[in-house]
């Protein structure tokens, strides 16, 4: 009778390849008799290891952490096992240390350090800086995190779940960066769509199997945004500025109001930008540096000015760029300083722009949204409608209209609410009593 294969699976910690007391971890399979060893890259204090058990010594959090990894890790080992033994292939040591470590089976080595690196060299290339910073914060958090909350500073991809995120996002918002800015409510938001949108690469890229986060939520909060009122940005425009830096700032910020570009396509524009139209008349036609949506956007007298102000002052211009370089910081910075200056009903930000060039300039002025969207380079009107909050006069103003159209049906309603209470009544009862006779006439018939 032959005899039933076997399996055996025990842990040790290689003092010999240790250092200050230190030591890695070895998983040792047994199938048959015939052992084999797997360095799992886990590290053990000496002192915490439990040398008769092959096991941690429960006593701290993260010994504990590490006994749940190690557990894991057998089980992984079985199911190697009981696949291959499924499959009738060869069943023995080497088979099943193959497929444990990942030979057949990739996904057991890809971890989220190599997902990060991979990310990084295929996404990296085709995205603005002011994209990927925001994933290099979201890095650095996951590398605190991983090496806080995992003993071998690292987990494997497929090992992200519902609890993964939803321990990441307790982790950012009680480990900020910067110390006392705790990331608010949409900042974790962000962070964890980042994490999302990497491991759908990975699984996109058929490196990863399941994807157990792609339903995972992290709920924006939903705030109004508010703005400097139509008298403030007349007073901007207008007010008298001694720092020839801060009228610079002003002009960009003007521009930027009265053509709804962002403060990455202002810095991008060349001479070339500026095309005729078929009204004769100067516009702007370019390609979004976020989006890379083409915009289209006609020049009114204030743009206009401006560009004729900064071209002609031989001082200022390099004449491959339409206005001289001024950094995004320097520019927040002074527009803070100015509407501190005038009193403004809150500080000033270049990102503003966009908001007043669809509310002030262009929506409540009933230019028709599929205009405007075209105009900021939006592909879909959806987008337009984030940045359009009408203002209270052009609520009032369609009130207005309204008004107008109610107090021409006036007179009918008027004749209406002139019939008697006595008069309704009737007509009730005798609608009720049409209805029974009709109801009771039909039961008849049946």
């Amino acid at each position: 009778m032959e005899k039933p294969n076997t399996l055996a699976v025990s842990f040790k910690a290689r003092a010999e390849k240790g250092k200050d007391g230190v030591a890695p971890v070895y998983l040792k399979l047994t199938v048959n008799k015939v052992a084999r060893e797997v360095s799992l890259k886990y590290s053990v204090e000496l002192k915490l290891w439990n040398s008769r058990k092959g096991r941690p010594k429960l006593i701290t959090e993260e010994m504990r952490q590490l006994n749940t990894e190690l557990e894991t890790e057998a089980g992984l080992v079985l199911k190697a096992y009981k696949e291959i033994e499924r499959e009738g292939d060869v069943l023995n040591a080497d088979a099943v240390k193959k497929r444990y470590i990942g030979i057949n089976q990739p996904e057991a080595a890809y971890t989220l350090k190599i997902l990060m690196t991979e990310y990084e060299k295929d996404q990296k290339p085709d995205m603005e800086w002011g994209s990927w910073k925001n994933y290099i914060a979201t890095y650095c958090y996951l590398n605190r995190y991983i090496a806080e909350r995992y003993p071998a500073n690292d987990v494997r991809v497929s090992k992200i779940d519902h609890a993964f995120m939803a321990g990441f996002k307790t982790y950012i918002r009680e480990n900020p960066i910067t110390p006392h800015r705790p990331a608010g409510q949409n900042g974790l938001a962000k962070h964890i769509e980042r994490v999302k949108r990497m491991v759908n690469w990975a699984q996109e890229s058929g490196k990863l199997a399941v994807n157990r986060v792609e339903k995972y939520r992290a709920p924006k909060k939903k705030f109004l945004r508010k703005y400097i009122t139509e008298f403030e940005l007349g007073d901007l425009e207008t007010c008298k500025l001694n720092d020839r830096v801060q009228q610079m700032v002003r002009d960009f910020f003007i521009f930027a109001v009265y053509t709804g570009v962002s403060y990455g396509d202002l810095m991008a524009l060349k001479p070339i930008d500026l095309v005729v139209g078929m009204d004769g008349q100067r516009w702007i036609s370019n390609q979004r540096l976020k989006s890379e949506n083409y915009f289209l956007v006609p020049l009114l007298h204030q743009p206009l000015a401006i560009i004729k102000k900064y071209w002609e002052d031989e001082r200022s211009i390099d004449r491959d760029a339409l206005f001289p370089y001024i950094s995004n910081s320097k520019i927040n910075t002074e527009l803070k300083i100015i509407s501190t200056a005038r009193c403004y009903s809150r500080p000033l930000q270049f990102h503003d722009v966009r908001h007043m060039f669809a509310t002030y300039i262009t929506l409540a002025k009933n230019v028709p949204i599929e205009s405007v969207s075209k105009m900021m380079g939006h592909a879909k009107i959806s987008t337009t409608q984030v940045y359009a909050k009408i203002v209270a006069a052009k609520v009032k103003e369609d009130m207005a209209i309204l008004q107008a159209r109610l107090d021409r049906n006036q007179p009918a309603a008027v004749k209406l609410l002139e019939v008697s209470m006595e008069e309704i009544i009737a007509a009730t009862r005798l609608n009720l009593t049409q209805g029974s006779n009709s109801m009771i006439g039909s039961l008849q018939k049946r």
